[in-house]
């Protein structure tokens, strides 16, 4: 059994023993980095969504509902969803 501790660069680091029927759990510490932002994930979402906006208005005068939805929803959607 392992336990994984997450802590910033700014952040005291502090020892937890944690068992069970004298099985220690292995500590295992992972840095992040907080000089990281979410000013370049953001913008590069920006320019995805900004393309199927464009395709969604493209379609709106010639098209009906359903295919806006389906364009929505393979391009708009899962761009958001994930």
């Amino acid at each position: 059994m392992n336990e994984m501790t997450f802590i910033t660069t700014n952040s005291s680091r502090f020892t937890l023993h944690i068992g069970y029927e004298d099985n220690c759990i292995g500590d295992t510490v992972l840095q992040i980095d907080n000089n990281k932002n979410w000013k370049n994930y953001i913008e590069g979402k920006i320019n995805e969504l900004s393309g199927s906006c464009y395709a969604i208005r493209l379609m709106v005068c010639i098209s009906n509902i359903n295919p806006l939805k389906s364009i929505y929803y393979a391009y708009f959607h899962s761009v958001i969803k994930y």
